[in-house]
């Protein structure tokens, strides 16, 4: 008979969950390798199993080399996820004694989680056929039985997330000679420490593109440092833009000439002085520009400045890899302690521009239909036909239940065959079209999605797999003779396991604001201050602030609650809103004042009376119910709450009352027997309340986990559950089974 996952708070339970936390259930990932031994290297087989002394000294090794680890957010993304990653792609998670790792390979250099193992010989002593283990991961909101891809991705978005995260690993051993149980086990703990900058997900930097007409003078001001001074703009992990002066800042200005931007600006063999790279599009005689093209340039960074040296520390300490720095112009490279450099194209673009860049076409409808002619940077109308092979999902799923055949490389191929996408070039060339695996990967993660190695069900392993459902455009670049390009977006739809497309758009973070902010009469409000907006879930890019839409607006002269409601749209074309409330309180004080107000609770319940609204205040012992009238003959506001006084020294919270006579506000209590499930966000858990819609407590139950209740209230059209005694919980995110 299974046990039951149903947990009872209750009114004692709910004493021990003060001191004890509430645990999410184990994940199980048992790692199975299939290491080959070739015929040269195999020893003769043991057949004796461990003797006492040799277990002892195993279960010794094993707690020695295995043990807590605290890594911050850099350590955590560039070692651990990295590592425990690859190591789990070697072998698919398993849970039998008889896939169980070989101690060889336990023991390996590869292992993650350890720092150096002590004694090898322990693992696999002499005479002995050896010890093979398995482990379980457990923490953070992971499922029973995930698999690879869960626990990789659920620790990246973790690191990524920049949060404090604990992961028990349980690692079991067993005695190859017998078909038995573990023998030796032992656990320990991962700790994912949030760094103090979040720059390397969200620094940026754009450098101003130019274009140069046909017949200006040559050479111009484009070589000169301080033409760039109001075109170089940088953004720190904030989103504050850092100053750059480019007259002092900017230490060599190289230039890269075939057309493309250079995969890695500081590779000084790549790229060119100023006349040898325009010297194809420059007129000696006359001295001016001819011809069109682009050359791209490459502005490094003057790491003496301390505004770059800054950036640079932030972008290393947060483990910033060399590359471009969230797809933007700002390149990091680890040379000399790490520096940085800024890359734009400049085009020459002369009278017959239009004429000499290719002109691309779509086929929608079969001939005799003329072709769509579509412009730079503009979306292609796909018919159903082609729609259809840029989707085609098998009946595999895969850990989060989705179909996941479809790789990136077969997305480029049924792109780069795709026979009624062509273009052609004024100068008789053809235009070349590739696109890469890798271009794929990086729109899908630009737009959000999950790209991963993954391995269906009697099949072999696949590399950058969809792993979660969504929408991105690939970008499909065409080159023509003179190097001038023209690139249009491919539409990409990755379906769930249901045929549904979800749609990963925007996320909020709030830094030293929260969504809904309370703030009193005079007091100033940025409604864009402290937010930082990325461009999905992964945290890939941040949305510039003035790209939102926001409406409504804040009147800081009067107390009231205002609603602003914005509206964002990352690259992808996905769109998400976000909703505050922003309450304008009066000042702290007393004002005279008089009226009547009723109480608005609970059915059933009342509400305390107060001995003062100041700091200290006790309560009287006098309750007063739901839905009763009372005079008031005084107003005041402390630290934002407002309150009432009925006479002398009796004083009501405001929250608790309304203006008009409650009517269908809340119900009678229910009594009833039945479970609930928290339903909210992995790795999260909701809180408990004293009563209904008040008096929220610390208590916090996990995503996923199963609760009895005894009752159930409604309050203002929301469903409470009691779990016993003053412990309730909102029906938002807790179902009745």
């Amino acid at each position: 008979m299974k046990k039951s996952s149903i947990k009872y708070l209750g009114v004692t339970a709910a004493a021990l969950l003060a001191v004890a936390p509430i645990a999410a259930p184990a994940a199980v990932a048992s790692i199975a390798p299939s290491q080959t031994v070739s015929a040269a290297d195999a020893t003769p087989a043991a057949t004796n199993g461990f003797n006492t002394t040799q277990k002892d000294a195993l279960q010794t090794a094993l707690k020695s080399d295995f043990v807590d680890r605290t890594l911050n957010g850099t350590d955590a993304k560039a070692i651990t996820v990295d590592s425990i990653k690859t190591f789990m792609s070697t072998a698919a998670p398993a849970g039998t004694r008889a896939n169980a790792i070989d101690s060889t390979v336990w023991a390996a250099a590869t292992n993650p989680f350890y720092k150096q193992v002590a004694d090898v010989s322990a693992y696999k002593p002499a005479g002995t056929v050896g010890s093979g283990f398995t482990y379980t991961i457990s923490g953070n909101g992971l499922s029973t039985n995930a698999g690879a891809n869960e626990i990789a991705q659920n620790m990246t978005t973790a690191v990524q997330g920049n949060k404090d995260v604990t992961y028990t690993v349980t690692v079991n051993g067993y005695d190859l000679s017998k078909n038995e149980g573990a023998f030796v086990t032992t656990s320990f703990n991962l700790n994912f420490k949030a760094s103090n900058s979040n720059t390397s997900n969200v620094a940026t930097a754009t450098f101003s593109p130019v274009t140069i007409k046909g017949g200006d003078a040559f050479p111009g001001n484009i070589n000169y440092f301080n033409v760039a001074s109001d075109i170089v703009n940088v953004k720190n992990a904030a989103g504050t833009a850092v100053s750059i002066n480019t007259a002092k800042d900017i230490a060599a200005l190289t230039y890269s000439a075939n057309g493309v931007r250079p995969l890695d600006p500081s590779d000084t063999t790549a790229t060119t002085d100023f006349n040898s790279a325009f010297s194809g599009f420059s007129d000696s005689a006359s001295k001016t520009f001819k011809g069109n093209g682009v050359v791209y340039q490459v502005a490094k960074l003057d790491n003496t400045s301390t505004a770059v040296r800054d950036l640079v520390k932030s972008l290393t300490d947060a483990g910033q890899k060399p590359g471009y720095v969230n797809s933007s112009d700002l390149y990091y490279s680890d040379a000399d302690q790490g520096t940085l450099y800024v890359v734009r194209p400049v085009t020459v673009q002369s009278a017959n521009y239009n004429q000499e860049t290719p002109k691309v076409t779509y086929q929608y409808l079969a001939s005799p239909s003329a072709a769509t002619v579509y412009s730079d940077k503009t979306t292609i109308n796909l018919n159903t036909g082609d729609a259809q092979k840029l989707t085609p999902f098998d009946k595999e799923t895969n850990d989060n239940g989705l179909k996941a055949a479809t790789t990136a490389k077969q997305v480029a191929d049924s792109i780069n065959t795709m026979t009624n996408l062509s273009a052609t070039d004024p100068k008789g060339a053809t235009p070349t079209k590739a696109v890469t695996e890798n271009d794929v990967v990086a729109a899908a993660k630009a737009a959000g999605i999950t790209v991963d190695k993954f391995t269906p069900e009697n099949g072999t392993e696949q590399d950058n797999t969809f792993i979660t459902s969504g929408s991105f455009n690939v970008p499909v670049t065409f080159k023509g003779a003179t190097g001038l390009t023209t690139t249009v977006y491919v539409p990409v739809k990755v379906p769930d396991s249901k045929g549904t497309v979800v749609e990963n758009g925007p996320v909020v973070r709030y830094t030293n604001t929260v969504q809904n902010p309370t703030i009193t009469v005079g007091t100033s409000f940025d409604p864009k201050a402290d937010m930082i907006v990325y461009t999905d879930k992964n945290l890939s890019a941040q949305i510039d602030p003035s790209q939102w839409k926001i409406d409504g607006s804040v009147d800081t002269s009067k107390a009231g609650k205002y609603t602003l409601t914005y509206t964002f749209t990352n690259p992808a074309g996905v769109t998400s809103k976000e909703t505050r409330v922003v309450t304008v309180n009066e000042k702290d004080g007393e004002q005279d004042a008089t009226g009547t107000v009723y109480v608005n609770y609970v059915p059933g319940y009342g509400i305390a009376v107060w001995d003062t609204y100041k700091d200290g205040r006790k309560i009287t012992g006098t309750k007063l119910q739901h839905g009763t009238a009372w005079k008031y003959y005084k107003t005041a506001t402390i630290n934002g709450e407002k309150w009432y006084n009925l006479g002398g020294d009796q004083w009501i919270q405001a929250s608790y009352t309304s203006a008009t006579k409650p009517g269908n506000a809340g119900s009678e209590i229910e009594k009833i027997n039945g479970t609930v499930k928290v339903n909210y966000v992995p790795g999260y858990g909701i809180a408990i309340w004293g009563k209904p819609a008040a008096d929220v407590t610390s208590k916090k139950l996990a995503h996923g986990t199963s609760w009895k209740v005894f009752a159930k209230t409604s309050v203002n059209g929301t469903t409470w559950y009691n779990l016993g005694g003053n412990q309730w919980v909102d029906g938002t995110y807790a179902k009745l089974q």
